[in-house]
């Protein structure tokens, strides 16, 4: 006779609902000595996981950068991290393949981006000295800042838009090529 799951599966399941707070969830763990258990919904449907390495760090807010949640991620050795509201109430979970998604965007929302938002706008520099181009989401920055400040933060901007990968820094510098 074949074993099934109802032979060696735990019951009663320990299980939070989805607007159990961060600490009830820490709470509700150590009571009953797990280091997981499913998030349900109100009707008892199961809507996710959630485990102690998901709870090792700090909660996570909806609007909390991508690039902080995979610092996190990467900092802390974990797969997931729990989202939660300014109540401390779990509101989703948010995964490493989540947080790679943002590098599927396209090469030409990039170089808009890069181009119109981070150069332009955060530096007020003539963004015409500057060209902007994108393949498979690694920037090259060529032409002449106004100022090396100007073009170190321009470089530095340009990094921090979603989707970028790297970025190539071929400015030229009081005018000094690179």
């Amino acid at each position: 006779m074949k074993s099934c799951v109802r032979d060696v599966m735990a019951t009663p399941v320990v299980a939070v609902k989805k607007t159990a707070s961060f600490k009830g969830m820490i709470v509700r763990m150590q009571k009953a000595r797990v280091s997981a258990f499913p998030v349900i919904n109100d009707d008892g449907r199961v809507i996710g996981v959630v485990s102690q390495a998901d709870m090792l760090n700090r909660e996570v807010g909806p609007d909390t950068p991508l690039a902080e949640a995979a610092r996190l991620m990467r900092d802390h050795r974990v797969k997931r991290l729990p989202v939660t509201n300014a109540t401390g109430h779990l509101i989703g979970i948010v995964s490493r393949a989540d947080v790679l998604s943002v590098f599927t965007r396209s090469d030409a929302d990039i170089r808009r981006e890069a181009g119109e938002e981070a150069i332009a706008q955060s530096f007020l520099t003539d963004s015409r000295s500057l060209n902007v181009t994108v393949h498979d989401g690694i920037v090259t920055l060529t032409g002449c800042p106004e100022t090396d400040q100007a073009g170190h933060d321009a470089v530095e901007a340009v990094r921090h838009v979603d989707g970028v990968i790297a970025v190539r820094d071929q400015l030229d510098y009081a005018g000094t090529p690179r």
